[in-house]
């Protein structure tokens, strides 16, 4: 989700890392490269700050909000399931934005950022763990700058709730590694979605005042929605599915309270 975001961003990449595509000596690098670094760390919590959001989503072509939210509906309901596979594609999208963020300096961003995701790509499988606990402690500081800053708005230590959260997540993928990968794929998808329904929503004349005056004066909605999103999320991965959950019954109790004897 987070790799996604910063994927999205690449539409801002000449004002945020670049000031120009012709910028190669090595004190512009280290000038541009900590900045956008800078810049993507303060949008960590990027939900309890709807205005920014908006903006960012308002210039976001309709074809990814169709992208978002088909990939999205996959994380929430088989995250786990088709973690492989979400993991691969990931670090595929991680290795493609690297590549674009280092490629503007070198002339080749094209071929450096193919390069970076298929080898982001080969090494996710067989280094699972270790994938698992980059997401993990990506997820971990997406959700604890998000949590901080709904907390308290008007700190901005919300950093210092990205670090335990990161730190947090990275430890119990070794430890609890379902877990993990649930909890990743649910907070990433229900983002994503609500990344693309809010998309959809902006292109329609009608709603789009409406829509950036609302959640302008209510910085805790999209955090709520997403958070809820990710509950059930975790409830329906955890009980196998949709259809495991619905066929799911309850133990057969006699009347004592006491579960019948089996033969």
């Amino acid at each position: 989700m987070i790799n996604t975001f910063l994927t999205m961003q690449t539409l801002h990449v000449p004002m945020l890392i670049g000031q120009s595509s012709t910028a190669s000596s090595s004190e512009e690098l280290a000038k541009s490269i900590p900045g956008a670094f800078q810049y993507f760390v303060d949008h960590l919590n990027i939900l309890t700050r709807p205005g920014e959001l908006l903006q960012i989503l308002n210039d976001v072509s309709p074809i990814w909000a169709g992208i978002f939210i088909v990939i999205g509906w996959i994380c929430v309901v088989n995250g786990y399931r088709w973690h492989k596979t979400v993991l691969v594609l990931c670090s595929m999208l991680l290795g493609i934005g690297a590549g674009i963020l280092i490629g503007e300096y070198m002339g080749s961003s094209v071929v450096l950022a193919t390069c970076l995701g298929a080898l982001f790509a080969v090494l996710a499988a067989p280094f699972l763990d270790y994938t698992v606990a980059l997401f993990g402690a990506l997820a971990g500081a997406y959700i604890g700058a998000n949590i901080w800053s709904s907390i308290s708005p008007e700190s901005s230590l919300y950093w210092t709730g990205s670090v335990i959260g990161a730190t947090s997540c990275a430890i119990l993928a070794f430890v609890l590694f379902r877990f993990v990968v649930i909890l990743f794929t649910s907070v990433a998808g229900s983002s994503l979605m609500a990344f693309g329904v809010l998309i959809l929503m902006l292109q329609v004349d009608v709603w789009h005042d409406g829509l950036q005056t609302s959640m302008s004066g209510n910085p805790l909605l999209l955090p709520i929605i997403v958070g809820a999103c990710s509950l059930i999320s975790i409830v329906l991965q955890q009980g196998g599915g949709v259809v495991a959950v619905v066929k799911a019954k309850a133990p057969e109790r006699t009347k004592a309270g006491k579960k019948p004897a089996t033969a």
